[in-house]
């Protein structure tokens, strides 16, 4: 018990420490290169510590960078996997009112449907949790809420569901608070 304690704690301080330099351009090259982080960070958004807010803030970071989607697929990383683990880790994070994770998990989120479109219906689960947060909530919550609603809105059995759930007169609605 005492290894997988080590274990842990130790990949915790790396997994911080690599959040921490994620926002540094080079650092995030040299991340990158190791196939090996990618693939904890990813395993990492399963995990229940302080590990998967580190791992969402630095797949946040690399799913902005257009070679980041071919490490995915050398890693061969599946992407309905990961869309699984976001749906839960979003769902947790807004129910136990962790912002954070919310708030960064919706961006990640963002930034991977734009990308890679074809998963927007993976995401239609989500939806009334999402204008709860843009109704409810306030800052970066609401806004980031806002920001995912709208991709997953692209979808067009998304945006039925939306329209259903009166998301589009929500998102009016606050609209003038973004």
């Amino acid at each position: 018990m005492k290894d997988i304690e080590k274990h842990n704690k130790m990949l915790s301080r790396v997994f911080n420490f690599s959040s921490k330099m994620s926002k540094e351009p080079k650092y995030l090259i040299e991340l990158l290169k190791s196939n090996n982080v990618i693939v904890c960070a990813f395993n990492s958004l399963q995990s229940p510590n302080d590990i998967i807010d580190d791992s969402i803030r630095i797949l946040a970071r690399l799913l902005d960078i257009e070679v980041f989607y071919d490490k995915i697929e050398e890693c061969k990383i599946s992407t309905s996997k990961f869309c699984e683990d976001m749906k839960k880790t979003l769902k947790e994070a807004y129910e136990t009112k962790k912002e954070e994770r919310y708030t960064n998990g919706c961006t990640m989120v963002s930034r991977f449907l734009k990308k890679k479109p074809q998963h927007l219906a993976d995401f239609k689960e989500i939806i009334e949790i999402l204008i709860k947060s843009v109704k409810d909530e306030l800052g970066l919550m609401r806004k980031n809420a806002a920001i995912l609603l709208s991709v997953i809105a692209m979808d067009e059995g998304n945006k039925e569901v939306v329209r259903s759930l009166h998301g589009i007169e929500v998102l009016h609605s606050v609209k003038d608070f973004l």
